[in-house]
């Protein structure tokens, strides 16, 4: 049985970011789907018709947006993301300390994305999609074993 394709869904107004994303993802991955949504609120109409493996973030889709004026607080946004699917934040510097809580418990990785750093960027989206792979494997298999087990009963 062969691996089913992927879908990261990738949240950012910047559409050279984007662009650059789904090329270097889809060279790394084969059977890989980018979807791309403009903002927050645009990724939960996406979310409602597919379940993505990995959502990346980049933070100045969350620091842009505000809710009647108020500024969207980055870790409400990626805890809630991270409900759906584990996420990568591409940031701008360090990691913000109101993520610290979100990465230690390993819902959230933070990549600061200078040049320098797409590459590692990419590595971690790798690296999340190739941990749901090996629980979907796992699930799977625990499927399969579960009528077995019920006829034995």
């Amino acid at each position: 049985m062969g691996t089913r394709e992927q879908t990261v869904l990738l949240i950012s107004g910047d559409e050279e970011l984007c662009a650059r994303t789904r090329s270097e993802l889809q060279l790394r991955e084969r059977k890989l789907r980018v979807a791309i949504a403009r903002s927050v609120d645009a990724a939960r109409m996406v979310m409602r018709e597919e379940t993505p493996a990995v959502i990346v973030l980049q933070e100045a889709a969350v620091r842009g947006n505000n809710h009647d004026g108020v500024p969207l607080p980055l870790d409400a946004v990626v805890s809630v993301l991270a409900g759906y699917a584990p996420v990568v934040v591409f940031g701008n510097d360090a990691r913000p300390a109101e993520l610290d809580a979100l990465v230690a418990a390993g819902a959230a990785d933070y990549i600061g994305l200078p040049d320098a750093n797409f590459p590692a960027a990419a590595e971690a989206v790798e690296r999340r999609l190739k941990r749901a792979r090996e629980v979907e494997t796992h699930v799977r298999a625990a499927q399969r074993f579960r009528p077995i087990a019920a006829a034995r009963a």
